[in-house]
């Protein structure tokens, strides 16, 4: 029996790329899934797209475009949504926020679009005015001391789990150090200009810098690291994640896909912990769902079938369209990754 697929992301975003890669290797389900979203963050923004996202191609060239050019790493869910590729979403956090029973709600595009959206709670008010492309779907904020619904796992073609590493200890405001080579016009542009619009940004600092007759703009250049409260030591990150095994045991849920996402680039995750957590999570995993690449345990008592886990990269997807990995370590081109944020 084959084990379930694991894929290791840099970031979120990449999610969207592997569903639908998915998709067509028939790991999952093409519409109908429930997704067990297990962040810090809800990721629920709502994207705007340069054009209809019903009228495109749903080709994983496509899609890898839309994931890397147009989607964010707090947006790629409510796309997936319209989509119909999940009808039931649980987040699942800490309990900062207030949980919520399984309720419906209404996606749907402005104008009927298909570039812009809105999300609302169903009620019949509201579900009369919704446009013709409205997609209804479930959405539950629970956490791992919560159990799922019976019908949250078992009416929905398949289970995909995404874990992004964030949740076991956070940077609440990354702020990465980043600089980006600008003409002179645009340096003195932006000098002269007091409400230049990324003077107005406030989830960032930017100046200006000349080097040796080059011109750059700086972001973040802070000699000190904002603390937030979120990032949490070893041994509260090692409780969370056993707090997801004995959750994932308890549900008997075996997913058809598994996601697992890093966010070291983006910052939420500590960047002198995210492979400690990385190591955890896998092993977890592993111990949950039965073997193991280096021989460990094939599951524990009262835990689902021993299926064991297939763990892969982000390459693989990348991949289904030179026969090799097209992009480094640093990521596609544009790819923030390929910044010097360090």
């Amino acid at each position: 029996m084959a084990g379930i697929p694991v894929y290791v992301l840099e970031e979120h975003n990449e999610a969207f790329l592997v569903w639908h890669y998915a998709v067509e290797r028939g790991l999952i389900g093409r519409e109908g899934n429930t997704l067990l979203h297990v962040d810090q963050h809800a990721d629920m923004d709502l994207p705007v797209f340069n054009a209809s996202l019903g009228a495109r191609s749903r080709s994983l060239r496509a899609m890898r475009s839309l994931a890397y050019e147009e989607l964010g790493i707090a947006n790629f869910i409510v796309p997936a949504l319209y989509q119909g590729v999940f009808r039931t979403v649980c987040w699942i956090n800490h309990g900062y926020f207030q949980k919520d029973e399984p309720a419906g709600y209404l996606l749907y595009s402005l104008g009927g679009r298909g570039w812009s959206f809105a999300l609302k709670r169903e009620n019949p008010q509201n579900a009369a005015a919704a446009s013709a492309d409205l997609r209804r779907f479930r959405y539950r904020i629970m956490t791992l001391w919560d159990d799922l619904a019976t019908d949250e796992v078992t009416g929905s073609a398949d289970v995909l789990l995404d874990i992004d590493l964030d949740f076991f200890s956070c940077i609440k405001k990354p702020m990465p150090r980043a600089e980006v080579e600008v003409t002179k016009a645009e340096h003195d542009a932006f000098q002269g200009n007091r409400y230049h619009f990324l003077k107005l940004r406030t989830d960032c600092t930017v100046r200006a810098a000349e080097r040796g007759g080059r011109y750059f703009l700086v972001f973040n250049d802070l000699d000190h690291r904002v603390p937030y409260g979120l990032e949490v030591p070893d041994e509260t990150i090692r409780l969370r994640v056993e707090m997801l095994r004995r959750f994932l045991a308890r549900s008997r849920l075996v997913p058809a896909l598994v996601t697992v996402c890093r966010s070291r680039h983006s910052g939420f995750t500590p960047r002198d912990r995210w492979e400690l957590i990385e190591r955890e999570v896998l092993s977890a995993l592993q111990a949950v769902y039965g073997g193991s690449r280096e021989g460990g345990p094939s599951g524990t008592e009262g835990a689902p079938p021993d299926t064991g886990c297939e763990v892969h990269g982000i390459d693989e997807c990348l991949s289904r369209w030179t026969g090799s990995a097209p992009f480094g370590a640093d990521g596609p081109p544009g790819d923030p990754r390929n910044n010097n944020a360090r």
